[in-house]
């Protein structure tokens, strides 16, 4: 898993050749996140996760408040249209990813 994932594309294409899964936060809804966008197209759907690394990276609607975990929803509205997406399937995506990663493990207190 790639956390807060932003680097550049020959790194990304290493990744995406293992299987990386891809987890996505407010950096992208920044003006200035226009190549990180453009890489977000190529991700995979079963590769993509989303974060909130608060307290930091608050997205954009947020910015220069202390970002909190109630604002991924603003972060998966933002990535929903940019992939011109419905939300509702991108959280069930987003949520089969998780099951995927850590399985079982989720049922367990």
């Amino acid at each position: 898993i790639w956390h807060c994932f932003s680097g550049d594309e020959e790194t990304f294409l290493k990744a995406l050749q293992m299987d990386f899964y891809f987890s996505l936060g407010g950096i992208m809804t920044f003006p200035n996140a226009r190549r990180l966008r453009e890489f977000i197209t190529k991700i995979p759907d079963d590769r993509l996760l989303l974060e909130t690394d608060s307290p930091y990276l608050a997205p954009q609607k947020k910015r220069g408040r202390r970002n909190e975990p109630s604002y991924l929803i603003e972060t998966a509205k933002f990535l929903s249209e940019w992939l011109g997406i419905p939300l509702d399937r991108l959280q069930n995506q987003i949520y089969q990813n998780i099951k995927d990663i850590f399985g079982e493990k989720l049922n367990q207190g």
